[in-house]
């Protein structure tokens, strides 16, 4: 928070899932998702920090997180394993799960 011409901290809000390496925030639909160094990724409302949910995609590190325009699905990359998962929130369904790229994955847009 801004208070005269200086930030000031609000809040404090831990994720208590391992180390956070990348997130997205979807501003229309107020969802953040976040992916973790141990291949867990949360999907929070914000500013709450609510945990809408959490789940284990990998046994390694979640190396990068997207969220559609839309905010219906979550694209999540592990550069480690060559894997690239989409997935539906809402229904908690898989849109698509693929694994053995040749070169490691640094960006989902």
């Amino acid at each position: 928070a801004r208070h005269n011409g200086a930030w000031r901290l609000g809040k404090k809000h831990f994720f208590n899932q391992g180390k956070a390496l990348c997130a997205a925030l979807h501003k229309a639909s107020g969802l953040l998702v976040v992916g973790f160094s141990n291949g867990i990724f949360g999907l929070y409302e914000m500013p709450s920090f609510a945990n809408v949910h959490t789940l284990s995609v990998s046994s390694q590190k979640i190396s990068t997180v997207s969220i559609n325009k839309t905010g219906e699905w979550l694209a999540l990359g592990s550069r480690q394993m060559g894997q690239l998962l989409v997935w539906e929130w809402r229904s908690e369904t898989y849109v698509l799960k693929q694994q053995g790229h040749a070169h490691g994955m640094t960006c989902i847009d």
